[in-house]
């Protein structure tokens, strides 16, 4: 794994130090072990935009040890984040890849950078969030293996004879969620999965809803993933 995707994912996240034990988001704790940081280097963080559902992405502004510039790491939904990206460094096989992922169950993240071109902090400090979030590098997807609880499919199934309505809601890519919800039987096999869209007016252009048959693929072998 490049440095770069080790310093995104050790310095992009809202964990805090609480009584000697790191504590925050599950997925963000995963992540921040994954890169087995240690002492070896540090890196302060200097501003942060925070994660929201709506935005799908948060980033910071962060410095290295010795260091007279800053950096700036993205991380998010990738079909977002490449959006903020330099295209030349967005590979033309993207959405492909992330579709295999997906297919399969897999929780995708991407990663970008971008080097600040300023040299005082307080300019930072004045930065705003679109100024920060822009041109910046792709560096890469992280895949995230979330394995179904043993308990899940029988409880979904006691649900069920209950006559229970159960109904997912997740921050996840829509084919992550598809997948993971028919491996649960939460989707009884051989249903199709039908996309509504819902979109709202824009000058001339009325509100309209639109409906989508999702393609009905089976899950396909696994992988390793190393990144």
């Amino acid at each position: 794994m490049s440095r770069r995707k080790v310093l995104a994912m050790a310095s992009c996240h809202s964990l805090i130090l609480l009584d000697g034990t790191i504590q925050g988001d599950p997925l963000d704790l995963k992540m921040f072990e994954g890169t087995a940081w240690g002492p070896v280097e540090a890196i302060t963080v200097l501003r942060q935009f925070p994660f929201s559902s709506s935005l799908q992405r948060m980033s910071v502004v962060a410095q290295l040890a010795g260091d007279s510039h800053f950096h700036v790491y993205m991380k998010g939904a990738p079909e977002m984040l490449a959006r903020f990206c330099r295209p030349e460094t967005v590979p033309k096989n993207f959405s492909q890849e992330l579709r295999n992922y997906t297919m399969q169950g897999f929780r995708v993240i991407a990663l970008a950078h971008k080097n600040l071109k300023m040299q005082k902090l307080s300019e930072v400090e004045s930065l705003a969030r679109e100024k920060v979030e822009s041109e910046l590098t792709f560096l890469g997807l992280l895949i995230m293996e979330n394995r179904l609880k043993k308990e899940t499919k029988p409880v979904l199934k006691e649900l069920r004879e209950a006559r229970i309505r159960t109904v997912m809601i997740t921050g996840d890519n829509l084919q992550t969620a598809i997948t993971v919800a028919k491996n649960s039987e939460m989707i009884p096999r051989g249903s199709q999965v039908i996309l509504v869209e819902a979109n709202e007016p824009e000058e001339s252009v009325p509100a309209s809803v639109t409906w989508q048959l999702v393609e009905n693929q089976e899950r396909g072998p696994g992988k390793n993933v190393s990144e």
